[in-house]
């Protein structure tokens, strides 16, 4: 089977949460694995010099494994959620081609914030080593480098420029824009619109107790091999125990860990950096969107 709606990001903006919280609906099925990438990797395919960050980002690499990964079922909607769809070239393309009548959604999260979220969830798993400063500061004089990448920190908050991609392929009535903020103020309102913009029942609400992948401090396990084991243990733990169970226990280790000594915030030099980057892709957002962004530009 095939899905006919996908959430493409943006990374470090709501996906899991969205991934779990619709899956939660009797007319939603999702994807085994949220993070198939199937169209990245057709995309590094079919992509000339396309540079790609380590395999592990390639679960599946197959039509028939790409379809196994969806429940046979009386779905209303069938999906997936790859944040790496948001900013990889090429996907838009791939998406069009092999699910041209598919409905994205994208959420959108203030990018400054955004990238420095996706930054210390690396070090948290031990797939980064440098300073923050550093390669932003890499990204910014050598764009060129690491097309494909979960550490391309910079391109990944280009919101307006990757919503003109995928504008090129998908009619704007297959696009649903949504923001984390509605996310966090209003979950139930969120959801109602997603579920209608998919054409489920918009009166269903589901368990929202957890908010995925927040940020927490360092993991115990310093290896980066055994964090990545450990990540992936996880996953495939959650695929066989009861979902009130594995909420119960996200709730139980983000109380524990809230109170654990964490990362530095972000400092206001590197702040500056990236909103110089970011300044004319978030006005151009607001204007297209006819939403105030302003709070996005702050340098505080």
């Amino acid at each position: 089977m095939m899905p006919n709606f996908i959430i493409i990001g943006a990374p470090r903006a709501g996906t899991t949460s969205l991934y779990h919280y619709l899956r939660q609906h009797p007319q939603v099925g999702m994807s085994r694995i949220k993070e198939t990438n199937y169209f990245a990797y057709l995309a590094s395919c079919a992509e000339p010099g396309y540079e790609t960050g380590p395999t592990t980002l390639w679960p599946v690499k197959s039509l028939a494994e790409y379809e196994a990964l969806f429940q046979a079922g009386e779905y209303a909607a069938l999906g997936e959620a790859s944040p790496l769809y948001f900013f990889a070239p090429g996907v838009a393309r791939q998406i069009k081609a092999h699910l041209p009548d598919a409905r994205l959604v994208m959420i959108l999260r203030n990018p400054v914030e955004r990238a420095y979220s996706a930054y210390l969830k690396n070090r948290r798993e031990g797939t980064e080593s440098r300073a923050f400063e550093d390669r932003i500061t890499r990204e910014i004089h050598h764009p060129e480098e690491v097309v494909c990448s979960e550490h391309y920190y910079l391109r990944a908050g280009m919101y307006f420029r990757r919503i003109t991609d995928y504008l090129q392929y998908f009619e704007s009535s297959k696009l649903k824009i949504v923001f984390q903020d509605d996310l966090q103020d209003d979950p139930a309102g969120l959801m109602s619109e997603l579920f209608a913009f998919l054409g489920v029942d918009s009166g269903f609400v589901p368990d929202m107790s957890v908010r995925f992948n927040q940020s927490l401090p360092p993991l115990l396990v310093k290896n980066p091999r055994s964090k990545r084991l450990l990540k992936e243990i996880t996953r495939r733990v959650r695929e066989f125990i009861p979902r009130k169970v594995y909420y119960s226990l996200l709730n139980f280790e983000y109380s524990m860990n809230k109170n654990l000594p964490g990362y530095s915030p972000l400092d206001k030099q590197t702040r500056l950096l990236l909103l110089a980057q970011y300044r004319q892709d978030i006005l151009n957002l607001q204007d297209f969107l006819g939403r105030d962004l302003s709070h996005w530009l702050a340098a505080e």
